[in-house]
């Protein structure tokens, strides 16, 4: 009979993990510290408001039949919330101005004609040198582009993205003499949905053609800039003269 006897390989004894210790301060409070609670706070807020309950849950969707009635009742004051937000909330502050910051650059969106109407490109090339020359001299002249002579083409970019993730929505009015108007989005009279005398219907605050659903004028709340007080009569302004913005 054969005994076999193996011998087991000695075990290696193990390392202890070696601490390193710099200089660095050693941080004992949390990570947020009181941007984490304010930030908690405000979302518990929101969290806590009748637009959120209903916006948030699928719910409120199901039993009116349609996120347009939903918008319909909360509208106003989730936008309200949302400002609030953008005023008091770090986050949020951050979120908006490196959202438009991502979007826009910091001199805007540049544009750059292109056209090819003649087999000859030198001609080509002058013709689009002209088109850049004329629409530059318009967006980059405050007082030629805006309504209100502030914006430049820049500007109107920037403002046109915080409001839009802000609000939700922005919309821009094209006046006469293509003076450019950034309106406030709560002033679209959301009251008011019925079926119109020509068959359209009034939704939200915008008439939509029957049938095809298509934008046909969008209903602007009139307001006393003195006063501050709100007509009981909005106005009526064509689809054509309104860009809408929106999520």
């Amino acid at each position: 009979m054969f005994n076999f006897n193996f011998r087991k390989a000695k075990e290696q004894p193990k390392e202890e993990p070696k601490l390193y210790i710099g200089k660095a301060k050693i941080r004992t409070e949390p990570v947020l510290g009181n941007l984490g609670i304010e930030t908690k706070r405000s979302i518990s807020s929101i969290g806590n408001g009748n637009a959120a309950a209903q916006l948030g849950t699928f719910g409120a969707v199901g039993k009116s039949g349609s996120i347009n009635a939903v918008i319909n009742r909360v509208l106003n004051t989730a936008v309200l919330q949302s400002r609030q937000l953008s005023m008091s909330n770090p986050i949020h502050k951050k979120y908006i101005a490196q959202n438009a910051s991502s979007v826009c650059g910091a001199n805007g969106i540049t544009y750059r004609p292109c056209v090819h109407v003649a087999e000859d490109d030198n001609v080509n090339n002058d013709i689009n040198k002209r088109l850049a020359d004329a629409f530059y001299s318009w967006c980059e002249d405050p007082a030629r582009f805006s309504l209100n002579g502030k914006l430049e083409m820049s500007k109107f970019q920037s403002l046109v993205e915080k409001t839009r993730s802000i609000d939700g929505s922005c919309f821009i009015r094209i006046h006469p003499g293509m003076k450019i108007e950034v309106l406030d989005s709560t002033v679209i009279d959301t009251k008011g949905n019925q079926w119109l005398s020509n068959g359209n219907y009034r939704s939200n605050g915008i008439e939509f053609e029957k049938g095809t659903g298509k934008p046909v004028a969008y209903f602007l709340t009139q307001y006393d800039p003195v006063s501050y007080s709100v007509s009981t009569e909005a106005e009526r302004v064509p689809a054509e003269e309104i860009l809408h913005l929106f999520s």
